[in-house]
């Protein structure tokens, strides 16, 4: 017995340890993940000072605004505090300001950097990592840190209209008038989902043909349209035809762009009733035409006069001859 015994008090002992051991071996690397995941996210836990960047990418062939606030966040005031700025190639600085010195910040209060940062076109599509470093002292001691703020570069829309004809010309109250052109996006990056309308204002009225939708214009590219409104009846005059054009940029950002032109506005010929209750105009010549007519028609006249005097002048000594 004592041997059947010892016998299976054994093999539960073995049981036993078996099991233990595997639970041993489950949770001892769950505690080494969890605290190395809590090593790591508590990089800036305890830090005084917090970092935003108020935009956080910058657009590829233009300078950019780049703003930085620092906050203090702890219950102590901040000193002496240097700011350092380091910006990667091909991104340049523009300016020579790429550090700040900032006397005392108050808890609960901020600083706010300004730097341009000029992003070349070769530079669309990549991300860059921006170092700041600041040196300050907080209850008597001296502090020292270094944040990496990652800057992607993105491509900007910028459409421009070229070649505008306009089709009467000048255009004719109470007439259709269509506007060709052609669009080109001169930004660094790709106009997705184009559209162009003409916008309703007075005399020019927009209809379902006074908006097209384009599409996709890469940067460089360019697209001819054509577009119609209807003028409705005003003085003569010139007036602005405003074309508003919206897109959507590599940020997935919608963005829109007014465009205004100037358009001379005319009277149509006028009209008398035709056959059919149709209308039909009445010829007319212009202005230029009728005057040449005019003058030529007085000249035959004068020339006509001075004819008839002369010959009125010849007769006269005829007669008296005869009387005599």
């Amino acid at each position: 017995m004592l041997g059947k015994d010892f016998g299976y008090g054994s093999r539960t002992s073995r049981r036993t340890c078996r099991t233990v051991f595997l639970i041993l071996l489950i949770l001892l690397p769950l505690q080494s993940l969890v605290a190395t995941t809590h090593a790591e996210d508590s990089g800036y836990v305890n830090a005084v000072l917090d970092v935003k960047v108020m935009n956080q990418f910058i657009l590829a062939g233009r300078a950019n605004n780049l703003s930085i606030a620092i906050v203090n966040k702890g219950p102590d005031a901040v000193s002496l505090v240097w700011v350092t700025l380091s910006i990667p190639s091909p991104l340049a600085l523009m300016g020579k300001d790429d550090k700040w010195f900032f006397q005392v910040i108050a808890p609960g209060r901020n600083i706010t950097i300004e730097a341009i940062v000029f992003a070349p076109e070769g530079s669309l599509g990549s991300t860059y990592s921006v170092s700041l470093d600041l040196s300050y002292t907080v209850a008597g001691s001296s502090e020292t840190e270094t944040r990496v703020i990652s800057l992607p570069v993105h491509g900007f829309v910028d459409p421009w209209l070229s070649g505008v004809t306009f089709s009467p010309s000048p255009a004719v109250i109470n007439q259709s008038l269509a506007v060709s052109s052609t669009i080109t996006n001169e930004g660094s990056g790709t106009a997705k989902a184009l559209s162009i309308s003409i916008v309703s204002e007075p005399p020019f009225i927009a209809t379902e043909a006074s908006s097209l939708f384009i599409g996709d214009v890469s940067s460089g590219t360019s697209v001819a349209f054509s577009v119609t409104c209807n003028v409705e009846n005003a003085k003569v005059g010139t007036y602005p035809l405003k074309f508003i054009i919206n897109y959507e940029d590599d940020t997935n950002t919608w963005g829109s762009k007014v465009v205004e032109l100037n358009v001379t506005v005319v009277k149509g010929a006028a009209t008398t009733p035709g056959t059919g209750g149709q209308t039909r105009p009445v010829t007319g010549l212009p202005i230029v035409e009728m005057l040449v007519i005019g003058l030529v028609g007085l000249g035959a006249g004068v020339a006509l006069t001075i004819i008839l005097y002369r010959r009125r002048l010849l007769k006269v000594p005829e007669i008296s001859k005869k009387g005599s």
